[in-house]
């Protein structure tokens, strides 16, 4: 029955699985009914008949079929629970059988244990005959080939295996090899000699074959091939010759230009730039760095070659490596050196130096390739490696050779820096000698010449009081200098010829210093480093110290020695600032590159301390002697220019040609004063300066108040000695000073005292700085005034009105006065 005839909610609901248990036909239309109730109110009423007869055959025919799904249920329930019964039963059986399989099983591993055991001691038998049945085939085989060579010289047998195959020719260089060391035991035989003679041949025979092929194999690059030959003669006689044919047939050990190459040593400019000390070495890096290259490539490529021909590696690269030190790069060395040696100390030791540089760093450069590639595992090449490096510049480094080169060569740069300096003062300390000697031979002479000197200034007299044959000697000196000048122009030895000792120069030798510390930091043998710190130590406090700016001290000392209060020349001051830098540069020098050298060393530490200290105390001490020198040289010079003073300078009467303005005298003094200025400023800085400047400029003051007491002063020469003391102490003022310049206030106040009226010099006395000086001493200055008596000054300076004077400004007592 076809369910078209029923709408779509109609058919849905018969689709249901539980329509039947649900509703029944009844049901059915009432539901039908309520569904089309929206219709029923719009159009006519509907009949359910149809439905009704579509409805009831559709359940008729749903209820056979569940009547036949039910008795198929009832069937295949029945079947299951046989079959689960037979299931039951094929496991029971199952179980039985696998049990009587396991016990058949320990039974038959039982009778396999027992046979194995019956039957061991029989296949430990059945080896043994194994084993001795090919060693009776052997034998017997070596035997025949024996007696082949024996009786014919030759083995047919032999012959074949070696144009057979690689194991063949392996096993008759295996049999040629017993044969030989049969032949060897047996020599009580009659011809057995042709014998041995014979087996000889053919081992010669089959090892040149070897080599031919590996050779063959070699030049093209087969390593198969090269392997099989090898591995067959390393068996044979341990494989010497193949090793040694691998490492001869190298270009690097066939060629002789490639052995030593000496054309690029060849070039002058090269050993120029390596001979002088600013010169550099680049080209000379350049070459050795371009041959550690190319060895460093070889050796990289035949390693990866003997890896994979030779069995044993390392002992090939052992040879390999021992013949290109030995003979690459050895001999390129020794050449190297040999023509740097003959150049120059300075070349010779640049060049050990770049290459002891270069060979290292390929040392290092190959452990870390032997490392990276696992082919050192025992660390035979590295030590083979060190070994080779010490054989090739221990030799140049040894017994102090190398220091010693090292020494001679700074020597030589500081000779050459310093050459003209030290001429120079080889000329004067020769020069002075002579004279000494012949002062010695002609003291009368010489004395009447100090006598002479000593007339003709009196200011002489200051600077060399008390010097007795000292002095004597350096008035000869200046004498024989001045007799000689004419001489020495014609010989180009003027006296006027200065050496140029600059802290360039300084610079320079301590940066060539510099350099040779380097190349002993890297050459010399750590034991050894504190020593040779100690020798480059007494090297600079020797070479520079002592004999630059210790003598530069020292002739300073004797120049300033050497002047007489007429000529004063203070430029022997300026040398204070030149040898303070070159003191600060050693210094330096000692304290930041030699004394890290001395390592733990307390003994050298020490003696480092004690000899820098020493060094710097003589040149303080001889600093402190050209300052004090010169101190005391102006003092005699200005002493001097006041002693040409007039006496009349102050005393003129008005109306005289005289005119009120600075002394000649005043001139000079003001214009030496600026000298002073000047070279103390170039000299000296800092406290130094203050002091010096302070210190002349204090004993200044006090020469001149010793001066006012001698002169006797007019009315208009109170006004030039006013005029002098002005441009004094304007002269002072420039020193920038200001303590000094306060002091020299009191001059002010003694020139006041001769321009003063009579009537106000006590007013005067109170008022000022001279209120604290004693009266004695303002007496005596009053006693210059020409008026002294005339016009009643004595009046006001008598000891009563004195005493009675009051204390206006106080101020400092001024010891000079």
């Amino acid at each position: 029955m076809s369910l078209y005839g029923l709408d779509e909610h109609a058919q849905n609901l018969l689709k249901e699985e539980t329509f039947k248990d649900r509703f029944s036909a009844k049901d059915f239309i009432e539901q039908l009914s309520k569904n089309h109730t929206g219709l029923a109110s719009s159009t006519e009423a509907l009949d359910p008949k149809p439905y009704i007869r579509t409805f009831e055959a559709a359940l008729q025919q749903l209820q056979q079929i569940q009547l036949s799904v039910t008795e198929k249920e009832a069937i295949a329930s029945k079947q299951v629970e046989t079959a689960e019964i037979l299931h039951s039963q094929e496991v029971i059986n199952i179980s039985q059988n696998f049990g009587n399989v396991l016990r058949d099983f320990g039974t038959l591993d039982n009778t396999v244990a027992d046979i194995y055991t019956a039957t061991s001691d029989l296949n430990i038998h059945l080896e043994k005959l194994s084993v001795q049945y090919e060693k009776s085939v052997e034998s017997s085989f070596l035997i025949n080939c024996y007696l082949a060579f024996y009786r014919k010289g030759s083995c047919l047998e032999l012959d074949k295996l070696w144009e057979g195959m690689t194991m063949e020719r392996r096993r008759c260089a295996n049999v040629t090899r017993q044969l030989q060391i049969l032949a060897k035991k047996i020599d009580k035989v009659e011809n057995a000699e042709n014998a041995r003679n014979g087996i000889d041949k053919f081992a010669e025979k089959l090892e040149r074959d070897l080599l031919t092929d590996f050779d063959n194999a070699y030049r093209s690059a087969d390593l198969a091939a090269m392997k099989d030959s090898a591995d067959i003669l390393t068996d044979f006689n341990g494989g010497g010759s193949v090793i040694q044919m691998f490492v001869n047939q190298h270009d690097y050990f066939i060629v002789q230009e490639k052995l030593v190459n000496t054309d690029t040593l060849q070039s002058e400019e090269l050993w120029i730039k390596l001979s002088d000390p600013d010169g550099d070495s680049k080209e000379l890096e350049d070459i050795m760095q371009t041959l550690i290259d190319e060895i460093e490539q070889v050796i990289v490529t035949e390693m990866e070659i003997i890896k994979k021909v030779f069995r044993n590696s390392v002992a090939i690269l052992k040879v390999f490596l021992q013949r290109v030190f030995a003979q690459r790069i050895q001999q390129q060395v020794e050449a190297c050196l040999m023509i740097a040696e003959e150049k120059s100390t300075l070349a010779y030791m640049r060049s050990l130096h770049i290459c002891y540089s270069k060979v290292g760093a390929l040392t290092k450069s190959l452990k870390d390739v032997f490392a990276t590639q696992s082919i050192d595992n025992e660390g035979e090449l590295t030590a083979l490696l060190d070994q080779n490096f010490a054989d090739i510049f221990v030799p140049y480094i040894e017994s102090g050779r190398y220091f010693e080169a090292e020494v001679k060569n700074l020597n030589q740069i500081i000779t050459f820096v310093l050459g003209k300096f030290a001429e120079m003062h080889s000329h004067k300390l020769s020069r002075d000698h002579s004279i000494l000697s012949r002062f010695t031979s002609s003291s009368e002479h010489n004395k009447e010449t100090s006598r002479e000197g000593q007339t003709n200034s009196s200011s002489a007299s200051i600077s060399e009081k008390g010097q007795g044959r000292i002095g004597q000697l350096m008035r000869a000196v200046r004498l024989e200098r001045s007799n000689s000048h004419h001489k020495l122009a014609d010989d180009d030895e003027s006296e006027e010829y200065e050496p140029d000792i600059s802290l360039e120069q300084i610079q320079k030798i301590l940066s060539y210093a510099a350099e040779s510390i380097k190349r002993d930091l890297e050459l010399a043998d750590s034991k050894e480093i504190p020593n040779d710190a100690k020798a480059f130590l007494h090297l600079l406090l020797d070479g520079l110290g002592r004999d630059v700016a210790e003598m530069l001290l020292d002739e300073s000392i004797t120049n300033s020695s050497n002047q007489e209060a007429k000529t004063v020349d203070l430029g022997f001051l300026k040398v204070i600032r030149q040898v303070s830098g070159f003191i600060f540069l050693i210094s330096s020098m000692i304290h930041t590159v030699i004394a890290p050298m001395l390592s733990n060393n307390t003994v050298l530490k020490g003696h480092t301390i004690n000899s820098l200290n020493a060094f710097l105390k003589r040149c303080e001490t001889k600093m402190n002697n050209i300052i004090q020198s010169a101190i005391d040289l102006s003092l005699a010079r200005i002493t001097y220019f006041l002693n040409k003073q007039k006496k009349k300078d102050y005393a003129f009467k008005s109306g005289s040609e005289e005119s009120v303005s600075t002394t000649q005298t005043c001139i000079e003094v003001c214009h030496f004063l600026g000298h002073i200025h000047a070279v103390a400023t170039i000299s000296l800085d800092g406290r130094n300066l203050e002091l010096f400047l302070h210190e002349v400029g204090t004993s200044f003051k006090g020469l001149l108040l010793d001066h006012y007491k001698k002169f006797n002063v007019s009315a208009p020469g109170a006004l030039v000695l006013s005029k002098d003391v002005q441009e004094y102490q304007m002269e002072i003022d420039k020193w920038n000073i200001s303590e000094l310049s306060e002091e020299f206030g009191v001059l002010h106040s003694v020139a006041n005292l001769f321009t003063a009226q009579p009537d106000a010099i006590q007013s005067l006395i109170r008022g000022s700085n001279l209120s604290q000086v004693k009266p004695y001493i303002l007496k005596e200055y009053l006693q210059r005034r020409v008026d002294y008596f005339t016009a009643g000054v004595n009046v006001f300076v008598s000891p009563n009105l004195m005493r009675e004077r009051a204390v206006a400004i106080p101020v400092p007592m001024y010891p000079m006065m």
